[in-house]
């Protein structure tokens, strides 16, 4: 889930904080995984990722009842916490307040009922897809870095430019792929 699902709820992370076109400079959590059986996937994490210019944002799975998937963006006084359909805050005031209501906010972000014909439009170049396939990599990429942060159990640095871990040869070695099974080969490029 951390990965599979995860990409959805930090797209919103990253497009809700401006941050489409970069990274986190730190990535700290931690995780609980099974401790029996075949199954190695992440169970439960709570991770934060701090940018240069940016919120920082938290991302869950966490267990906590109606947050169990989502982003926590959090400020100086108070928490946003989103999930596909959802929006919760720290005080519900937030949201009835009329200075927080879509047509007075700075940032207007593109609304896509149609994923499928977003798609389709930038195909045809009629636009840009709201979510190309760079934005799409900077989201995925949160989710990798979010399972390595775990699995290191430390706070690591992360250069967003160069896409690696700041002087940490342990953690760069997570980002290689995994060796291929058997006959299966991925073709040289």
């Amino acid at each position: 889930m951390i990965s599979c699902w995860g990409v959805h709820h930090l797209d919103i992370a990253q497009w809700g904080n401006g941050a489409d076109a970069t990274g986190p400079r730190a990535i700290e959590g931690e995780g609980e995984f099974p401790q029996e059986g075949s199954f190695d996937a992440i169970l439960r994490w709570k991770v934060r990722f701090d940018f240069a210019n940016a919120a920082p944002v938290t991302f869950v799975n966490d267990g906590t009842p109606g947050f169990e998937h989502g982003v926590r963006f959090i400020g100086e006084a108070a928490w946003l916490h989103v999930r596909r359909g959802a929006i919760f805050t720290a005080d519900d005031n937030f949201l009835r307040d009329p200075q927080n209501q879509p047509e007075k906010l700075p940032v207007k972000l593109p609304v896509s009922r149609e994923h499928i014909r977003n798609f389709v439009d930038a195909i045809k170049g009629a636009a840009r897809a709201i979510c190309d396939v760079e934005v799409a990599t900077r989201s995925d990429t949160l989710c990798q870095l979010a399972l390595i942060a775990v699995k290191q159990g430390r706070k690591l640095a992360w250069d967003p430019a160069a896409e690696h871990f700041v002087n940490d040869a342990a953690a760069d070695r997570l980002l290689q792929p995994r060796p291929c099974r058997g006959e299966w080969q991925m073709p040289a490029v």
